[in-house]
């Protein structure tokens, strides 16, 4: 994430999908609550961003594993 996006929502929860921004929030709950309504079972990410970056698992950065893989 660049520099102005951290400034604008720095400790903010932040969800994506489709490769897009798509909610900004101010807890964990807030954003995984809305992202579960809007997305269900869908790829999405939660994120919250922060100064120092936080690894991520694989399973969250390329999604869901597919049946017979």
């Amino acid at each position: 994430m660049g520099d102005a996006f951290e400034a604008k929502y720095l400790q903010k929860w932040v969800v994506f999908a489709d490769k897009q921004l798509v909610g900004i929030y101010d807890t964990n709950v807030e954003a995984t609550s809305a992202a579960i309504q809007r997305f269900g079972e869908k790829p999405f990410l939660v994120h919250e961003v922060r100064k120092t970056p936080v690894p991520l698992p694989s399973s969250l950065i390329f999604g869901q594993p597919r049946a017979g893989r």
